[in-house]
């Protein structure tokens, strides 16, 4: 199977003509044949297109074309582009965290595993790499008083793969659904994360759908910046030594959430020193992590 992100660089010209000479010879009303291609909106429509057929290398790509662009759409791209990310990272470390279980209860699934883990490794690394190389993005397009997010909230269900159950208790689950395993855990990823950005807690789906399609979702900057620095700690274990093993890049994105959390360690307000005394001392147990210590707050799932 060919990587998925390997085909992040794939150009669309084909596509693109393609769909002109649809359009060109079609006639009618402009406005009934849809976007112009190769528009801002014409990308956007191909992001909600891909992630409804589970290709989200190539929704992140028509994702990038919209963040790249002078279009309104923009800075809704590069928040959409962000929640997927997170997600798309986080589904894959339970991804690779459900194989390695899987061995450790039985070895001999490691031959079943290990290539799977190895693939899931190089993948999940790659977006989180992608969220860490945007965050100057993200900090532009989160920098105001409120953030909006408004684009479409991610279908699938919120509740644990029962496959992906099975897979970490050792038992033997067939090839063909261990695929299934792994994309419904990717779109419980990409759940997760446009809720918790929504001010929504990750395990209230339901609440998070309903409040996304009442319409746009507006937090705080401040709930914005905080919800991005957890999660940047949360994707930060994609580089531990139990995974893809990078401590540098895991470091880098640490002292990143650190710096997200920075307006509230100097804060008058009592419920800002709360929240920013409770991360320092997350920080300081990923630090102690990386260091080989004994962390001293719950770790980090």
């Amino acid at each position: 199977m060919l990587d998925p992100v390997a085909r992040r660089p794939m150009k669309y010209g084909v596509l693109i003509l393609s769909a002109w000479m649809a359009a060109a010879c079609g006639g009618g009303d402009p406005a009934a044949r849809g976007p112009q291609p190769g528009s801002a909106a014409w990308h956007w429509e191909g992001a909600v297109e891909n992630f409804e057929v589970d290709d989200f290398a190539k929704a992140l790509e028509h994702l990038d074309d919209v963040a790249a662009s002078d279009d309104p759409l923009a800075s809704k791209a590069v928040l959409w582009r962000t929640a997927t990310l997170v997600g798309l990272s986080r589904g894959y470390i339970e991804v690779i965290d459900a194989y390695r279980a899987g061995i450790k209860e039985d070895g001999a699934r490691e031959a079943d595993y290990q290539g799977l883990i190895q693939q899931a490794n190089r993948t999940g690394r790659q977006y989180a790499i992608e969220l860490a190389e945007s965050l100057g993005e993200v900090q532009k397009a989160g920098a105001g008083a409120e953030v909006t997010l408004d684009f479409p909230f991610p279908s699938g269900s919120g509740a644990r793969s029962n496959m992906l159950t099975a897979v970490e208790a050792g038992d033997a689950v067939p090839a063909g659904q261990l695929s299934t395993a792994e994309t419904h855990t990717l779109r419980r990823g990409l759940i997760r994360a446009a809720a918790e950005m929504g001010g929504v807690e990750a395990d209230h789906a339901n609440e998070a759908s309903a409040k996304f399609n009442a319409g746009p979702v507006t937090v705080s900057g401040s709930e914005f910046r905080r919800t991005m620095a957890k999660l940047l700690l949360d994707v930060s274990l994609m580089f531990s030594r139990e995974r893809v093993n990078e401590p540098d890049v895991r470091k880098i994105l640490i002292d990143r959430a650190e710096q997200w959390a920075a307006p509230d360690t100097e804060s008058e307000d009592d419920e800002a020193q709360e929240w920013s005394d409770a991360f320092a001392k997350e920080v300081e147990d990923e630090r102690r992590d990386m260091a080989r210590k004994a962390r001293r707050v719950k770790a980090r799932s």
